[in-house]
């Protein structure tokens, strides 16, 4: 008989602890990093801190982002399903990319004025491929939660914040939404598991 791990016992579980921790990551890392820069840090640090948080959150988020793969196996959503396989393949595909950007081009702690506009145009362009393209993704998320509302307390509710967010990242409103969609996401998930993994 395989011996099995107690930590992966509990994906739903799981799942809502990683939330919970990826919320207060964030916040922490946000200090941190306004820390480093008011007491100028090494610039090593500059590099390596932003790659260590980019490997947390993404090891966070495919905590969470499973346990969506286990409600929608469990409650035969599609939709869902895909959506969730699609989050995390993406986590780990723009984490790629971001910390190879990293690695050929590292962060200045000093821009000229052309790199400057360069790197502002270049986050223009960025933002709004994300908002486009995260919007959609957070449209499908929110209907397939809604599609499985009847099985999943509070996925209803998770599934019309993420709609609204969807539709309101171009104008930065949907990222507050996303907040409230994430907090609900997590007691939905802490709900399935005392329903689910008793």
């Amino acid at each position: 008989m395989k011996k099995r791990y107690k930590i992966l016992d509990k994906p739903l579980r799981n799942a809502g602890f990683s939330g919970i921790i990826l919320m207060m990551f964030i916040v922490f890392y946000i200090y941190f990093s306004q820390f480093m820069t008011l007491f100028n840090i090494d610039r090593v640090l500059l590099i390596i801190m932003p790659i260590f948080y980019l490997i947390a959150i993404a090891i966070l988020l495919i905590f969470f982002n499973y346990g969506f793969i286990i409600l929608a196996k469990k409650y035969k959503c599609l939709l869902l399903l895909v959506i969730a396989w699609i989050g995390i393949i993406s986590i780990v595909l723009i984490d790629i990319l971001i910390i190879g950007y990293f690695f050929i081009k590292p962060v200045s702690a000093q821009l000229t004025s052309k790199e400057l506009t360069s790197t502002i145009g270049y986050f223009i362009r960025t933002f709004l491929i994300f908002t486009i393209t995260y919007g959609i993704y957070s449209i499908l998320k929110g209907i397939g939660l809604i599609k499985i509302r009847k099985k999943a307390k509070y996925a209803k509710y998770a599934g019309i914040f993420n709609i609204i967010a969807g539709a309101t990242y171009f104008i930065f409103i949907g990222f507050l939404i996303l907040i409230v969609a994430r907090i609900i996401e997590i007691l939905m998930f802490i709900k399935a598991s005392e329903k689910l993994e008793k």
